[in-house]
């Protein structure tokens, strides 16, 4: 995404599993690929440079999880996983390292409804 030459027509995506959870897939004979628009063009978008579109990343929750599991976003950025988590009563955990994404996150999070409760940790905890 330099500008001089076009960005890559995809993200890709990683999922892990806790060790010795079992391997799902939810989505019955869906094929394992997701259309959604930049983010930036949703509302609520543009809050963080690799934000991920929430229309995506609620497919990737509904196709990977159950109601009721845990999600971690390790790196939470804008607060879209905890959102889309919110929506589809998933449980959440994330992590933002940048006071200034987390603080937006939370605003974010919280304007959405969500009901999560947060914790803030300093470095290293």
């Amino acid at each position: 995404m330099s500008g001089d030459r076009p960005g890559p027509g995809f993200d890709p995506v990683v999922i892990h599993y806790a060790k010795g959870g079992k391997l799902r897939w939810s989505a019955g004979g869906k094929a394992a690929v997701w259309y959604a628009p930049p983010a930036h063009l949703e509302p609520g978008g543009g809050l963080h440079p690799t934000q991920k579109s929430l229309r995506l990343i609620r497919d990737l929750v509904r196709d990977f999880t159950r109601e009721g599991e845990l999600v971690l976003d390790p790196f939470a950025g804008s607060g879209t996983t905890a959102i889309a988590c919110a929506e589809l009563q998933r449980n959440f955990i994330g992590y933002e390292r940048d006071p200034i994404y987390h603080a937006s996150a939370i605003t974010r999070i919280s304007m959405a409804g969500a009901g999560f409760t947060f914790s803030q940790t300093s470095a290293g905890q």
